[in-house]
């Protein structure tokens, strides 16, 4: 294996973290949950928004 071969997946990584690094930190702040196995994704905009729809319904 070369150099070239060696570093090409983290240099691919760096530049896309680099490139799009507002974007991530954002959905990282919003980030409320994840899981690894079976990549599992929870996000607090939408926790609050279940939140405010079941407590409305409960209100009801």
């Amino acid at each position: 294996m070369n150099i070239i071969d060696a570093l090409t997946w983290p240099l691919l990584i760096f530049t896309f973290v680099l490139i799009f690094r507002k974007p991530f930190r954002t959905l990282l702040e919003r980030l409320a949950k994840l899981d690894y196995k079976r990549v599992s994704l929870s996000f607090a905009d939408k926790m609050e928004a279940l939140n405010s729809i079941t407590s409305q319904e409960e209100l009801n």
